[in-house]
């Protein structure tokens, strides 16, 4: 069967991206959407449900329209979850109107950024640095923050010439003593 893309939804970039994010989908699991089209590298907006940490979806990063739900019941076993991950998530997206728990799960989650009652946007933001953690990316850019990430900055001392103090230069003897007092 060919999909067709008639949301305008934007596509894949790459047929390598298209068909390994393809092979992230296991059809039985599929909640929503799930469909695809060669063709035009379209991916339908897919949810998988009973999702396990063993899955394929689970073993690499996305960057795709897919969206792996797991289940559970309390909070603390969704940090024993995201402790056994190889890798520290690029974005933790929260969902919640409770300032208690949004304030535990960004205190809890080491993350590369967070949305709170939002996704993505954080990239959007240039004011916000953005990057991962770990595996998952070094360091973080955008607005200032790339500036920096990517500037070298270069310690300069400079001494005017009229002054040569004789302390600096060998054989130093007593003279140690004394810098060892303008040293302290």
């Amino acid at each position: 069967m060919i999909f067709v893309n008639t949301l305008q939804h934007p596509c894949i970039v790459s047929d390598n991206h298209f068909q390994r994010i393809c092979g992230l989908i296991d059809q039985q699991k599929v909640l929503v959407g799930g469909q695809s089209d060669p063709a035009s590298r379209f991916i339908a907006p897919t949810v998988m449900r009973d999702v396990l940490l063993t899955d394929k979806i689970m073993t690499d990063e996305i960057f795709g329209p897919v969206l792996p739900v797991l289940d559970y019941e309390k909070m603390t076993e969704v940090y024993e979850v995201v402790d056994q991950l190889p890798q520290h998530p690029l974005a933790c997206y929260i969902y919640s109107e409770s300032t208690a728990i949004q304030e535990e799960i960004i205190n809890t989650i080491q993350s590369g950024g967070a949305c709170i009652n939002n996704c993505v946007f954080h990239v959007a933001n240039h004011y916000l640095p953005f990057g991962g953690v770990g595996e998952s990316g070094i360091g973080a850019y955008h607005g200032f923050h790339g500036f920096e990430r990517f500037s070298h900055k270069k310690g300069v001392l400079k001494t005017e010439t009229w002054i040569d103090n004789p302390l600096t230069y060998a054989p130093y003897g007593n003279k140690l003593k004394i810098l060892r007092k303008f040293l302290k």
